[in-house]
């Protein structure tokens, strides 16, 4: 499940930024290139038989509210995704002077556990990512 020893990095963007990242990801659908984002507080939808850029549909809070391109986010990924493509490039850290200062992701997965309802893990699908078959 996490086989690196990675940092999680977190960045001030805008919802533009979040928008471009995503679109930049989904052409991983359907060539499975390993690199396909999944998300926590966020809902998208895309349609994968769009041309690549122009995949993502929809993309809202999970309260519903519509990300626009000037929300404010905070965006957290792993060290290895903030380097990989390049996207990230002139983004705003955000609690970090530079992208090594994080913490590791393991760690953070484990504060989550010891935290949370008693240490018991409850996995579900939660319905964040659709896919728009039509």
């Amino acid at each position: 499940m996490l086989p690196f020893g990675n940092t999680a990095v977190t960045l001030l963007i805008d919802g533009q930024w979040l928008k471009r990242y995503l679109e930049y990801k989904l052409q991983c659908y359907e060539r499975l290139c390993n690199s396909f984002v999944q998300v926590s507080g966020l809902r998208y939808a895309f349609r994968p038989t769009k041309a690549v850029g122009s995949r993502l549909q929809e993309l809202a809070f999970t309260n519903g509210t519509t990300v626009n391109t000037s929300s404010k986010l905070t965006l957290t990924v792993s060290r290895y995704m903030f380097h990989s493509t390049g996207l990230f490039a002139g983004a705003m850290l955000f609690g970090m002077s530079r992208p090594n200062d994080g913490i590791g992701v393991i760690q953070h997965l484990q504060h989550y556990i010891r935290t949370t309802n008693r240490g018991i893990v409850s996995p579900q699908i939660a319905g964040r990512i659709t896919v728009i078959k039509t």
